[in-house]
């Protein structure tokens, strides 16, 4: 069987997608969810992630950058809440290529509502 490379710019393999459920396509435990500690799963399957001092809920939204996606995740804190984070954890595996190559490339789409105090 012959690996077949991705499509961008000949760069056979390079390309790979390290984050698994990149594209928010998984929600089997919950499609909302307030996490209970520094750092759980509570939404999108691979992915968690904590607020920092006050509650925040992580739920599935169908707002998204283009036809190629189907779901995005939604963070809403709390007013006057710290930082909120999201967060995968990178297989082992995976983190050895990583470190291999010596560079990383992280793309995505991002939309914020609110001014910079909201």
């Amino acid at each position: 069987m012959a690996l077949v490379g991705t499509i961008n710019s000949g760069n056979s393999l390079n390309f790979k997608n390290k984050l698994i459920n990149g594209n928010f396509d998984f929600w089997q435990r919950n499609t909302s969810g307030t996490p209970a500690a520094i750092w759980a799963y509570v939404s999108a399957d691979r992915w968690g992630g904590h607020h920092d001092g006050t509650a925040g809920t992580y739920s599935r939204s169908t707002n998204v950058p283009d036809s190629a996606s189907t779901y995005s995740m939604r963070m809403t804190g709390t007013s006057g809440g710290g930082g909120a984070y999201l967060d995968q954890r990178v297989e082992a595996s995976e983190m050895r290529e990583i470190i291999a190559k010596g560079a990383v490339t992280v793309s995505g789409w991002i939309r914020r509502v609110g001014g910079p105090t909201a």
